[in-house]
């Protein structure tokens, strides 16, 4: 699902022609499984929900597709009434209180995963942005600005809520965090948003390693160095070009570095999905998205 949805993102940041009715198809596809949701107590939905809920509401801002918009509305509910107290999420959803008072308790089963739930609350801001109201949303937009944006000046997002890493980037987090941030704040470019752009313009060295493989700080550093400028983007692409060169292949298509536990040669997140990570970090040049500039 999340590489799926990454191809997805990528056909669309390309803005060919030939590619619309692909992901037409399959946006719709996506929205039309998605039904009436609630809040899982043990699921490990945060991933496809994250991913999925980026994807819809990027291709929706697009193209103003409303067959979609049902799913990006329970995406975007459901996930802000499944936010932990502080802005967080697991593998899945925070647990209700113990006092039954609301759903934002703590996160199962053993705290937060910032790599996925920082896509979780991208997609609650691009689905605010579609025009999906809910009186939890805005707490939910709220939450993840404060609890990721205390983490500029002090290294990198770690992988749960533990001190920050030592680090220019860990494993793409610092990434999501300024797009995170940068969504909600553009106009003014919040200082907060300036240090994850800076940090990730930096982190070149630190792209090919991450828990589970390098697949995570490839897709999203190159689009937090973006948000630095063209300046910016031209100087991380410099140190990055020997790499980008080593892995096309004759056809056109990237060679992909799976992730561990993964056989090597198969894709874990899907066929072209490391074709479709380069080819957002080309496709920031052409603007066609929120999270390419």
């Amino acid at each position: 699902t999340e590489g799926n949805a990454v191809i997805g993102l990528a056909l669309l940041a390309s803005g060919r022609a030939q590619d619309v009715a692909k992901v037409r198809a399959y946006a719709r596809q996506v929205a039309a499984g998605v039904g009436t949701l609630t809040v899982p107590l043990n699921e490990m939905c945060a991933w496809p929900w994250g991913y999925n809920n980026t994807f819809l509401s990027e291709y929706y801002l697009a193209t103003g597709d409303t067959n979609v918009l049902h799913a990006i509305s329970e995406y975007t509910i459901t996930s802000a009434k499944g936010q932990s107290w502080c802005g967080l999420y697991g593998h899945g959803m925070a647990w209700p209180k113990p006092d039954g008072s609301s759903t934002h308790g703590i996160v199962p089963p053993y705290g937060s995963l910032n790599q996925a739930g920082l896509l979780v609350a991208i997609g609650i801001i691009l689905g605010d942005k579609c025009g999906i109201t809910d009186p939890e949303i805005a707490p939910a937009i709220e939450r993840p600005r404060k609890y990721f944006g205390s983490f500029a000046g002090h290294g990198a997002v770690p992988y749960g809520q533990d001190p920050a890493e030592e680090l220019h980037d860990d494993n793409g987090k610092n990434g999501e965090a300024a797009l995170l941030l940068a969504l909600q704040t553009q106009a003014d470019m919040s200082p907060q948003v300036q240090y994850f752009a800076k940090a990730c313009t930096a982190a070149y060295a630190v792209r090919n390693f991450g828990h589970c493989g390098p697949f995570w700080a490839q897709l999203w550093q190159p689009l937090a160095a973006n948000l630095g400028g063209t300046n910016a983007m031209a100087a991380y692409f410099q140190q990055i070009q020997w790499e980008a060169d080593l892995a096309r292949r004759p056809d056109g298509s990237f060679a992909y570095n799976h992730c561990s536990g993964g056989q090597a040669g198969l894709e874990d997140l899907g066929p072209g999905s490391c074709t479709a990570k380069w080819m957002l970090t080309y496709a920031t040049a052409l603007q066609k998205l929120y999270i390419t500039g």
